[in-house]
C-alpha cells in the first residue's frame, strides 16, 4: 500500500477496514480496478473512505507538534555530536 501522508501512520486494524471497504465497491459492481468503477460509485467510494479516515488520522496540529518535537531531537543530537 502506497503511503500517502507522510508522518500519521495508520495501525494495521484501520488499514484492513479501507481495505475491506475498496473490496466491497469492487464486489458490488463485478470489477477488479476502481477505474473500471462508474463515476457515481468512485465518488461514493471516496466519500466512505474520507469518512473512514476522517475519524483515524491524526489532526494536522497534532502531526505538526510530532514533526516538531522530531527535528528538535534531531537538531539537539546533531548539536551535541557537534560539541563533543
Amino acid at each position: 500500500m502506497k503511503k500517502m501522508l507522510y508522518g500519521a501512520d495508520l495501525d494495521r486494524k484501520t488499514i484492513n477496514r479501507a481495505m475491506r471497504l475498496v473490496e466491497k465497491h469492487l464486489w458490488l459492481y463485478r470489477t477488479n480496478r476502481a477505474q473500471n468503477l462508474p463515476e457515481e460509485a468512485r465518488v461514493r467510494l471516496y466519500l466512505d473512505l474520507q469518512k473512514l479516515f476522517r475519524g483515524e488520522l491524526p489532526a494536522p496540529d497534532q502531526l505538526i507538534w510530532r514533526f516538531k518535537n522530531a527535528f528538535g531531537r534531531l537538531y539537539q543530537k546533531v548539536e551535541d555530536l557537534l560539541a563533543a
